[in-house]
């Protein structure tokens, strides 16, 4: 981006997203704060509850492989690839994705 003329100056009709990312994240963990955002003050407050439940999605599969050893594939069961990859789905409706496929 730098090696572009005129790409990030005010002037242009572009702008530098990491500059709005740096802005934004500054407000919101320096102006805002995160207990407003993320705690017993804020809307996102139950999101926290993903962490536990990203700590325990392993050590299910783990379980499993130790109360079935006969089925080779729950080894192959990945979790944080798992929840990784739901993390990138769209946030559509079923109807749309039944659409798309």
């Amino acid at each position: 981006m730098e090696t572009i003329p005129d790409i990030c100056e005010t002037s242009s009709m572009w702008t530098c997203p990491g500059d709005h990312v740096f802005y934004d994240a500054s407000v919101i963990w320096g102006l805002i704060g995160p207990r407003k955002i993320f705690g017993d003050e804020g809307t996102y407050g139950l999101i926290n509850w993903f962490f536990l439940g990203g700590a325990i999605a392993p050590l299910l599969v783990w379980f499993a492989t130790k109360a079935f050893p006969n089925q080779e594939w729950i080894r192959l069961i990945n979790m944080p690839v798992l929840i990784g990859a739901c993390g990138n789905m769209p946030p559509v409706g079923l109807d749309s994705q039944l659409a798309i496929n």
